[in-house]
């Protein structure tokens, strides 16, 4: 990985972080995204004494945000020439709507919006490299079925549905992309990390969950305080799919590849092979970005 140029974003804490530290210890230089400079410069500061690589940089932005994103990319393209591997690790989950500047669902816009724009936005620089990865993360419970009505919606706002909804249909989206990449060899894969402790599932609370199923959240607290510690070793664990999908070099032009916590290379969830769905998500998102398309 010595010569790799590595993109993260939301790398200043948890499971990026550690994902952070362990490419750059292979040699990588790496480069985080995060919305505060102070943390990120203390995070950036962290990752260069832990894996000992002096190159390491920082971009600042806010992933919920249209022109953020289009700047994140620009702002990588005035330093670097080329993109090895961009890994999409932020996600967002809310307790109640919220909306962006852009009027988006904040969850769909992190989740699904930012994803997908950040990655055509760096395609010219991904075709550079000899071995082009694009690899986003997955996240929560995955849906047996997509809940169209769910998506981007103020009305049926859900919570923690609502947060799974846009993580199925970033996996969705991502399957769709990595087909109409291929021509171009760039590789698109998802990860499903498992589960840790982050700055994400912290916020998990009642308020999330359908009314139906508060009362057991006594029971998924103690779950979760049990079994998903927020330590660095945790995160370490739950990187490990990234950290493979990004450096593994069997993997070298294999696209629409779904990889689980133990770097196991499984089916998609079973939504993901709907072309309905894959149509619907492509065009939803798609209409979405169309009036930003000139800017």
């Amino acid at each position: 990985m010595k010569d790799k140029i590595i993109l993260i974003t939301g790398a200043t804490g948890g499971i990026g972080k550690q994902t952070a530290i362990s490419l750059a210890e292979k040699g990588a230089t790496v480069i985080v995204t995060g919305r505060n400079k102070e943390n990120g410069e203390k995070a950036i500061a962290e990752i260069k004494v832990k894996s000992k690589n002096p190159n390491i940089d920082l971009i600042i932005g806010d992933l919920s945000s249209i022109s953020d994103i289009r700047q994140i990319a620009k702002q990588f393209k005035t330093k670097f020439q080329k993109l090895d591997v961009l890994i999409n690790n932020a996600g967002n989950s809310l307790n109640d709507y919220k909306k962006t500047i852009d009027g988006l669902e904040h969850d769909f816009a992190v989740n699904v919006i930012a994803p997908f724009l950040l990655t055509n936005s760096l395609i010219d620089v991904l075709e550079k490299s000899n071995d082009p990865r694009v690899i986003t993360l997955n996240g929560g419970v995955v849906p047996s079925k997509l809940k169209r009505d769910v998506l981007n919606s103020q009305d049926n706002f859900q919570g923690l549905i609502t947060y799974c909804q846009s993580k199925l249909s970033m996996t969705i989206l991502m399957f769709e992309l990595a087909e109409q990449l291929k021509p171009r060899k760039i590789s698109v894969n998802v990860c499903y990390p498992g589960h840790a402790s982050t700055e994400g599932t912290k916020q998990i609370n009642s308020k999330m969950l359908p009314l139906h199923l508060r009362f057991v959240y006594p029971i998924m607290w103690i779950y979760k305080f049990l079994t998903m510690p927020q330590t660095d070793k945790a995160h370490q664990k739950v990187a490990r799919s990234s950290i493979f999908a990004a450096s593994a070099d069997e993997l070298q032009n294999k696209s629409q590849l779904y990889i689980e916590t133990n770097c196991k290379i499984t089916k998609f969830p079973q939504p993901v092979y709907d072309l309905d769905n894959r149509k619907f998500i492509w065009n939803f998102v798609n209409n979405i970005l169309k009036p930003y398309s000139n800017e």
